[in-house]
């Protein structure tokens, strides 16, 4: 484990905290327009929640909100999990363990590697199944493209 200068002090390896650069770079958790409805009070999925990271901020900054992340390897909080969140070890490709229209807003990121064209489709699909008519699916992704990049990755790009 290296040095986590982000305030996180959670035992997750470097590599899985990605988190608070993520926010910095996006200005903020989300960019859905949701603030005033996850204040109130809504169901949330984060698909494809890794180490739970984002659904934890979530749960802390919007307490009247109900918080459910799912990925396919369980690498979820043990300790200090707030009570408006929970975890659910689930495939988004094999079905989401919940009922149609279940959730006002889903926020999946950085699952470009993870699916393939006809992945996403399918995944696409299970997200929409599980919104409710008139929620939000916010995806967070990046084309995996530097376009200024140093001489030392270019190697690496036109492999």
């Amino acid at each position: 484990m290296t040095e986590d200068t982000s305030g996180d002090t959670s035992p997750v390896p470097e590599g899985f905290k990605v988190d608070h650069r993520r926010r910095k770079l996006f200005h903020g958790n989300f960019n859905a327009p949701v603030e005033d409805a996850l204040s109130h009070g809504i169901k949330v999925l984060d698909a494809g929640c890794g180490a739970g990271c984002w659904t934890m901020n979530m749960a802390n900054d919007f307490p009247n909100s109900h918080f459910v992340g799912v990925d396919v390897a369980d690498l979820f909080p043990k300790d200090e999990v707030k009570s408006n969140c929970i975890f659910v070890k689930a495939n988004t490709l094999e079905g989401l363990p919940f009922e149609d229209d279940t959730f006002d807003y889903i926020f999946q990121r950085f699952m470009v590697l993870a699916f393939t064209p006809a992945d996403w489709a399918k995944a696409i699909s299970e997200l929409v199944r599980v919104t409710k008519p008139g929620g939000w699916v916010e995806l967070v992704e990046s084309d995996c493209k530097l376009e200024q990049a140093p001489p030392s990755y270019l190697k690496f790009q036109n492999a």
